[in-house]
């Protein structure tokens, strides 16, 4: 099996009382989706719909003719499709991969081509193939939507699994100067993934479209100083500008910077995600038009 269609299975595998622990999450978010969003519309499409305990597909359904649901795991949104017990004619699904890495042997068989390599110039020349395969990608939909909705997703594209491949490299006890690198490598890598993702994203509007972005910007443990001072949400703001003035952008912010360029921010709200009793997610949407 391709690795990247294996590590989303791995993810959107939920416990049984994922739903039901992230319902009002579930409920907030699809009211705001709703409020900014044409009151009916043709067709509207979610990327990264996954299993959709994130997002109630029942009320989604409800403003348009004809949903989409897209994500590389087509089991999982089969099961969101039963999960919701939606109409099964209106509703279209449409897996794919979102980086164009999934068919890639090389990004597939990372660790064994990684552990022949012994200098970082070899490792330049195997990151570089991963940039041109991934900037080349476009996504195989031949519509444009009324409606996009990007579930959070853009810290998941590429730089999880290859943290999970850098785990496996430190327990083969790989030279740790080169594994530093190589997490260098793939930090400078995953921009332009997003950048080849929101330039696929952009060529499925319409000039009339609503683009409607998620993006986990912090995570946080419940017992942390910070998630004391970020839980009403209040200060969100001011502790985002705090942050990003020392740490700078993260893969989250960036996603959302970089989509947001030549379109029009009409709307945005920050959310908490309980993700599980121990952390929560910090989530911040978009609502963006052309």
């Amino acid at each position: 099996m391709e690795s990247i269609l294996k590590f989303n299975k791995l993810l959107n595998k939920s416990d049984n009382n994922r739903s039901d622990f992230w319902s009002e999450y579930r409920a907030d978010i699809t009211s705001f989706i709703c409020q900014n969003i044409p009151s009916m519309s043709d067709k509207i499409c979610i990327l990264g719909a996954g299993n959709s305990d994130d997002i109630d597909l029942i009320k989604i359904a409800s403003i348009c003719s004809n949903l989409y649901l897209t994500d590389i795991d087509k089991i999982s949104i089969s099961k969101s499709i039963q999960k919701y017990n939606l109409n099964t004619e209106k509703t279209q699904i449409f897996p794919f991969d979102y980086i164009g890495l999934n068919s890639c042997d090389l990004w597939n068989n990372f660790v064994k081509e990684i552990i022949k390599i012994e200098n970082k110039n070899n490792i330049d020349i195997l990151f570089n193939h991963l940039k041109e395969v991934t900037t080349k990608n476009r996504f195989n939909l031949n519509l444009k939507f009324d409606v996009l909705i990007i579930s959070p997703i853009y810290t998941q594209l590429l730089f999880q699994q290859g943290l999970n491949y850098i785990n496996v490299l430190n327990n083969l006890n790989y030279p740790l100067k080169l594994i530093s690198y190589i997490k260098d490598k793939l930090l400078w890598l995953t921009p332009y993934v997003i950048d080849t993702f929101n330039f696929n994203v952009k060529a499925l509007l319409k000039d009339t479209s609503s683009l409607v972005v998620l993006s986990d910007i912090f995570e946080a443990k419940k017992d942390s100083a910070f998630y004391t001072e970020a839980k009403n949400l209040k200060n969100i703001e001011a502790l985002y500008r705090k942050y990003s003035e020392t740490y700078g952008m993260g893969l989250g912010d960036y996603g959302l910077y970089n989509v947001s360029l030549n379109l029009r921010l009409t709307n945005k709200k920050w959310f908490e995600w309980p993700f599980n009793k121990n952390k929560s997610l910090f989530v911040k949407a978009l609502i963006l038009k052309k």
